[in-house]
């Protein structure tokens, strides 16, 4: 009898011993996350037993560094979760799998228009975009209220509104002593933000995909530069823009110092804000379409988003694994997990009842007008970025007119494809 228990034990063993080598070992980094993303990784390895994810958690800043120094050594994660402006590097460097074979025909009509493109790299889909944060226009309506133009905000489906009305309620704005606008031009970072007032004039940074010219210099980009120094100048944005970052216009939005604004924090930031003394009431931030001015087509929606991207360089077996984690955090499971009120989805079929009225708002504008196209995916994303920055504090401090700095911005632009 104690013969058979040992030999039973054994077999049990050796069971549970075939078990665990036929579980693959994927590593996957990302930044920190909350309790809900840990959640979805454990409801990952739930539905995927044969899957052995192992997560390292590296602080944001640190990610890009740490990757360029695995790759080095030949070392890189399986799967890596990533801003797309960083990922794109490792994809135009060619380390990166291709992904294309995870789609369906369902998936190529379902994502919103331009993302498949924009996450295509070398002729081929290489990250899973999600996380997405939209970059649109919002007015505190609240201000308007108090200002008696509030029933000049369009309300039809679209919000789409003029130029001129956008001006005339920026007037009334002003008029309460209030900024309607913020510039900004100390760093890269929010490039996006000052891209939407070039938008509105027709300008764009890329057009058709080319990334070898920028087209920021256009006769319309010089327009549209020119009117933001002259607002600054009369009043209607605050001065020393060369000077001001990011943060620094944030924070003079949060303390009810602009009217108007290329995001909107949620309410909870809000409630949270008006409970510390920061702010004397809660805004009601109401988006609405980009204004433009007269005769061009209502532009796509800029936005910015993480991605899930797989490394070059494992086994069969891991790089299925590998896709199907990538695939998980690109799907509709791990958006509904980590939704938010104003978490933009990816794709037009997902669910969003729980998004806020904003929220559903940029979701249609999205799925209308398209992603705008940031050059996420030319090789020189970063090094153009730095560059447009210089271009603007340039043209803000009055060391060069705005078609010159605009010129040569384009210039520098096309040095860096010699």
């Amino acid at each position: 009898m104690k013969k058979v228990f040992v030999i039973a034990l054994l077999v049990i063993g050796l069971g549970l011993a075939a078990f665990a080598a036929d579980k693959v070992t994927i590593r996957f980094w990302t930044g920190p996350p909350d309790e809900v993303v840990l959640g979805a990784f454990e409801y990952f390895r739930e539905q995927n037993p044969d899957i052995d994810l192992v997560c390292e958690y590296i602080p944001v800043g640190n990610l890009r560094e740490k990757v360029l120094l695995a790759l080095t050594a030949g070392e890189p994660p399986d799967v890596l979760y990533d801003y797309i402006g960083r990922t794109s590097a490792w994809a135009n460097g060619g380390f990166l799998e291709p992904l294309e074979d995870t789609l369906t025909e369902e998936d190529y009509e379902d994502y919103m228009p331009g993302m498949i493109e924009l996450n295509s790299i070398g002729g081929h889909f290489v990250s899973y975009p999600l996380s997405i944060t939209f970059r649109g226009y919002a007015v505190n309506r609240t201000l308007c209220e108090q200002a008696g133009v509030a029933d000049l905000l369009p309300t039809e489906p679209g919000r789409n509104w003029t130029f001129e009305t956008f001006m005339e309620v920026a007037n009334a704005i002003k008029g309460l002593g209030i900024y309607p606008f913020g510039f900004f031009a100390k760093g890269a970072s929010g490039d996006y933000y000052m891209l939407t007032y070039f938008q509105m004039f027709g300008a764009s940074l890329y057009e058709n995909g080319d990334y070898t010219k920028t087209t920021l210099n256009s006769e319309a980009g010089v327009r549209a530069l020119q009117w933001m120094i002259d607002m600054v100048g009369q009043g209607y944005a605050p001065k020393g823009v060369a000077g001001l970052a990011d943060d620094d216009y944030v924070a003079m939005k949060v303390r009810g110092q602009i009217g108007m604004s290329g995001w909107v924090d949620s309410l909870e930031q809000l409630e949270l804000n008006f409970k510390n003394g920061i702010i004397d009431y809660v805004p009601d931030w109401y988006m609405v379409s980009l204004p433009h001015v007269e005769g061009i087509p209502g532009p796509p929606a800029y936005m910015a988003w993480s991605t899930a991207v797989v490394f070059k360089g494992q086994s069969a077996e891991k790089l299925a694994a590998s896709k199907r984690f990538a695939r998980f955090l690109g799907g509709e499971e791990f958006y509904k997990m980590r939704s938010t009120p104003n978490g933009l989805p990816q794709c037009k079929s997902y669910n969003i009842d729980h998004l806020s009225e904003n929220g559903k708002f940029q979701t249609e504008w999205a799925s209308v007008n398209g992603v705008g196209d940031l050059g996420y995916a030319s090789p020189f994303y970063l090094e153009v970025r730095d560059l447009q920055y210089v271009a603007l504090q340039e043209a803000f401090m009055g060391l060069k007119r705005p078609k010159e700095a605009l010129n040569d911005f384009a210039d520098a632009v096309a040095k860096l494809w010699e």
